[in-house]
């Protein structure tokens, strides 16, 4: 009885143990891998179901809420106007719905890679081998832990949906179109990858037949392409210095950026800084070659070296100009390509193993002994495949666990970047939401200028002077985007300020401090909040500018006996008791009723008692 082949022609040649995994892969076993790589990626990527909005999901959130302007157009329609469009209004202000969608559609990417890798493979281990490994890459932590990322994840799924039905007929072809358009409508770095499919592979036939099959996706990408140049997202959403493009030597610089994040398996913080870093190129000059290397030396075994090659600089290709934005969450859909890359390498090298030991054995090997041996083998290479696996997985969650955990120098605010902005918006969310309680109200930050510290955004090291030029912000104005962020989270919240001292007009403002670990806590209302303010500095012994903050609020509030008694006291630390004598004696004259006065006849008869 003969066996029919598989739609789509001829499988390449099988590696070590692809001959026979080919014939003893019951579609049991394939769920089971995929369900496999699936939960692997799941789990090790769990950390992002715990993490709270970052500020381009708070941007973007804004502009759904109309805070920010923003025109709706073809430029991101699905991932930024229609998802976030349907999301906002349903999940509001919880993170948890927004990153369990963001998680769930990685592990349809997973499932949607191996799908891909096993039409180019006899066998399910290395297609298993890719998903896994690009699963769980720590370098996917902004990826699927910010909302706004999405289009990320959309873009690269459909991508891979569109690549699977392509070459199946007439409705196959419509519908890969159709995904294909959703897909550049997502995130549009995805224009280049229908050339993947011109490339040469099994059942693909020749280059006339795989043109005409890739037709649709290359006009999709090239319509949509034009239509967004038309409507001008060139010259609105991806315009300014942000966006700023060159075609010279930051092009090579780029690449071995991003080449050296992605084989970087040591730093937790891979990417930290999101610029171009100009020393990246020794290991990026290293990693480059042995890409190309398997390439020309798995030409005749199997096609996915070339395959991964290509989708990882085809998907960098759209961002290796940029100037400014240099972010390890743009690797998401290259990744995909380097574990195709990898999956061909095992492919070529186990089948390269078994030809050797086939060689070795002819002629010398008792009747059956070589195909136990074959088997053997296939045994030998799954397990290292399932090791390697595993292996990667423990590691990608160590260096995760490693990047959530580390701290900027003496505070509990995250080292990381977007992690930090992500956690200050939290503790600013959990602070003011519980003092306010839903009612309206203004907020202000009081954060005095005596007690900032300023730190390097690179290295989160505390920078005693910085640098000429350079520029300056407050971290938790960052984080809030200069407090429309906290207004899209908290909707009762009407206006909010950051102060770093006393200013008039702030009396009916629900005012709040934050402490050294980036939490935020509540002073009180107008004067309440300034007099509890230089309380806390004088307990840390910022005596002269909580007296002079003092002086300032009693300039708009001179009845206030807070203000009044914390003004006394400042006068007392610093040992002049004239000064002390006659703010306490003014501050009975004033409130002679008020729960202070009796504090204030104490210090004075213990005052007068020393004279």
């Amino acid at each position: 009885m003969s066996r029919r082949r598989p739609a789509g022609g001829p499988r390449p040649p099988a590696g070590a143990g692809e001959r026979a995994a080919a014939s003893t892969s019951p579609m049991a076993l394939e769920v089971a891998l995929i369900l496999l790589c699936v939960a692997l990626a799941l789990w090790t990527q769990r950390r992002s179901l715990g993490g709270f909005f970052s500020l381009d999901d708070l941007v973007i959130m804004e502009a759904v809420r109309g805070l920010r302007p923003e025109a709706v157009g073809l430029w991101r329609l699905v991932s930024r106007h229609l998802f976030f469009g349907a999301a906002v209004p349903a999940f509001g202000s919880n993170p948890f719905p927004y990153h369990l969608v963001s998680w769930l559609l990685h592990g349809a990417d997973v499932a949607l890679l191996y799908l891909v890798a096993r039409r180019m493979t006899p066998g399910p281990v290395p297609a298993a081998l890719a998903a896994a490994v690009f699963g769980a890459s720590r370098l996917h932590f902004m990826a699927i832990g910010s909302a706004a990322c999405v289009g990320e994840l959309l873009a690269l799924g459909l991508t891979l949906g569109a690549l699977l039905l392509h070459d199946r007929g007439k409705l196959g072809a419509a519908a890969g179109a159709t995904l294909f358009a959703l897909a550049m409508l997502s995130k549009e770095s995805v224009a280049f990858l229908p050339l993947i499919a011109l490339l040469p592979r099994p059942g693909a036939g020749r280059m006339r037949e795989r043109l005409r099959l890739a037709a649709p996706l290359l006009a999709v990408s090239a319509v949509i392409g034009i239509a967004l140049v038309a409507s001008g997202a060139g010259a609105t959403h991806l315009a300014g210095e942000a966006y700023a493009r060159a075609f010279g030597v930051n092009l090579f610089l780029n690449l071995m950026t991003y080449t050296a994040w992605a084989s970087d398996l040591v730093d937790p913080l891979a990417g930290q800084v999101s610029v171009i870093t100009a020393n990246a190129w020794p290991a990026g000059v290293v990693a480059c070659p042995v890409l190309l290397l398997v390439v020309v030396a798995a030409r005749r075994a199997t096609p996915l070296p070339a395959f991964g090659a290509a989708w990882w600089l085809l998907a960098l290709l759209p961002v290796l100009p940029l100037l400014h934005h240099t972010y390890a969450y743009y690797l998401y859909v290259p990744l995909a390509g380097l574990a195709l890359w990898l999956a061909g390498a095992w492919v070529w090298a186990t089948g390269a193993l078994a030809a050797r030991g086939r060689a070795g054995s002819h002629g010398r090997a008792p009747s059956g002994t070589a195909p136990r041996r074959e088997g053997l083998v296939v045994a030998i290479a799954a397990g290292l495949a399932a090791l390697l696996v595993i292996g990667h997985a423990w590691w990608s969650d160590r260096l995760l666990a490693q990047r959530v955990a580390l701290r900027m120098e003496g505070t509990g605010i995250p080292l990381d970047p977007d992690l930090r902005k992500s956690e200050l918006a939290r503790h600013a969310f959990i602070g003011v939401g519980e003092r306010l309680k839903g009612a309206h109200g203004r907020v202000g930050f009081l954060l005095p200028a005596s007690l900032e510290r300023s730190y390097s955004t690179a290295t989160g090291d505390t920078v005693a002077t910085a640098a000429r030029g350079a520029h300056r912000y407050g971290m938790l104005e960052g984080a809030l985007d200069g407090g429309r962020g906290l207004r899209v989270l908290l909707p009762s919240v009407d206006s909010v300020a950051f102060l770093d001292g006393w200013a008039p007009g702030y009396g009916g403002f629900e005012l709040f401090g934050e402490n050294e670990k980036g939490k935020v806590f509540s002073l009180g209302r107008g004067a309440d909040g300034f007099a509890l303010a230089g309380a806390l500095m004088m307990d840390a012994g910022v005596v002269g500018p909580a007296g002079m903050l003092m002086e300032q609020a009693l300039s708009e509030f001179p009845n206030h006996a807070a203000l009044r008694f914390q003004y006394a006291r400042a006068f007392h630390l610093v040992g002049d008791s004239v000064q002390t004598r006659a703010q306490l004696m003014d501050l009975l004259r004033r409130a002679p009723n008020d729960p202070l006065a009796p504090r204030a006849r104490a210090m004075l008869a213990g005052s007068g008692a020393r004279r």
